[in-house]
């Protein structure tokens, strides 16, 4: 495991020290083989509020996105602001291209059959994701749970904005030790106009690209987003 600068036995638990450790690992392999560091490093840590927010406020202005409210969490009073976990809609971007393409249409074969089966599953009148082909995504990336999955609108649509939950899951599956429920470390949970969290990994570098293309947008001129 990773250790401390100071050389202390206990590894980092501190998520975004831990980052950092390896950060500085990498910077120090690159300089070893002579390579030159990059121009501009952007973090997520960095641009969550300022830049990530922001961005996925404007999918959901225009309709290209929707939120799954969190069950049995205060509303701070806000009737018009749902808190909760935001979501991608992949069936209202293939509208407005109307047709011309289909996401996720690279997904490998295993994938796209799951994706596009959908429309099936939900005419069999089969809603227990548990016992479809759909359960086994219960403990995906994204970290959703089976009620999330199951309002979900699309299985290929995909998480923006995952919501930091304030209680332990009231699932029969929580743990009967003492061990406490997994609940996401504070210090990567951020503000947002839908409660406190962190954002998916897909719209990461979209936001982050976009920010950087605007700041430079009068020297430098953006090509290739890798």
């Amino acid at each position: 495991g990773a250790k401390s600068s100071k050389g202390d036995e206990e590894p980092l638990s501190n998520p975004l020290a831990l980052a950092r450790y390896y950060e500085m690992e990498f910077w120090q392999d690159l300089d070893a083989l002579n390579v030159l560091r990059p121009d501009v490093v952007c973090r997520v840590s960095e641009h969550v509020e300022q830049t990530i927010v922001p961005y996925i406020e404007m999918i959901l202005e225009g309709g290209m996105a929707y939120v799954i409210p969190e069950e049995n969490e205060d509303v701070d009073g806000d009737s018009e602001r749902l808190r909760g976990s935001v979501y991608f809609d992949v069936r209202a971007f293939e509208d407005v291209t109307k047709g011309r393409t289909k996401y996720g249409k690279l997904a490998p074969d295993s994938a796209s059959s799951d994706f596009f089966s959908w429309d099936e599953t939900k005419s069999n009148g089969s809603s227990d994701n548990s016992s479809n082909n759909h359960g086994n995504i219960i403990n995906n990336d994204e970290g959703e749970s089976l009620s999330q999955i199951r309002q979900k609108r699309d299985p290929r649509d995909f998480c923006l904005w995952k919501y930091r939950t304030q209680s332990p899951p009231s699932s029969s599956k929580v743990a009967t030790d003492s061990s406490p429920p997994m609940i996401e470390p504070a210090i990567v949970s951020y503000s947002s106009p839908w409660g406190p969290g962190r954002p998916g990994w897909h719209v990461e570098c979209s936001a982050m690209i976009q920010r950087l293309s605007m700041d430079f947008q009068s020297t430098h001129k953006f090509q290739l987003h890798a």
